[in-house]
């Protein structure tokens, strides 16, 4: 009979340290982020504004992708080329996500492009918190498969 409670006792204890270390890995990503630098095939040393928010369950995206600096004049009267230049470059997502060990998988909800949208999609990263202040994301999986070239955002915690 002791044994059996040992048993138990240890169980509970895996299975609360295991718990505990998934709410913290989740936690510890909850916040505001913005990229600071993007390693990996097209690398960007110095990258366009962005904002990363996660909460406990959802996350916001909103990123200028690249190095160079949109053109800020672009208005009603400008040509469709003109607009497009400014307007390609954007990403915006928003949606879900789950966590399981160092990896997250997005899955949108809603976004600037409408096939990201799309039933199933999904992308998925590693998470690697240097310190409680930054954090790296690399690419791994989305639904077509293994990323085989994969970038990795460094972000800096803005709050």
């Amino acid at each position: 009979m002791k044994r059996a409670g040992l048993a138990l006792t240890l169980f509970v204890f895996a299975f609360l340290s295991v718990s505990g270390a998934h709410a913290q890995a989740k936690s510890s990503l909850v916040g505001v982020w913005k990229i600071t630098e993007v390693v990996g095939p097209n690398p960007i040393e110095k990258p366009q504004p962005s904002i990363y928010i996660f909460t406990a369950k959802h996350y916001s995206i909103m990123s200028v992708s690249g190095a160079a600096s949109r053109k800020t004049d672009v208005n009603d009267r400008s040509s469709d080329s003109e607009k497009l230049a400014a307007w390609t470059p954007f990403t915006a997502h928003s949606g879900t996500y789950d966590s399981s060990g160092n990896e997250i998988t997005l899955r949108q909800i809603v976004a600037k492009n409408p096939s990201v949208m799309l039933p199933g999609n999904f992308v998925t990263f590693e998470v690697t918190m240097a310190s409680d202040r930054v954090m790296r994301l690399r690419q791994k999986a989305n639904q077509q498969g293994p990323i085989t070239a994969p970038f990795t955002a460094i972000f800096e915690r803005l709050e």
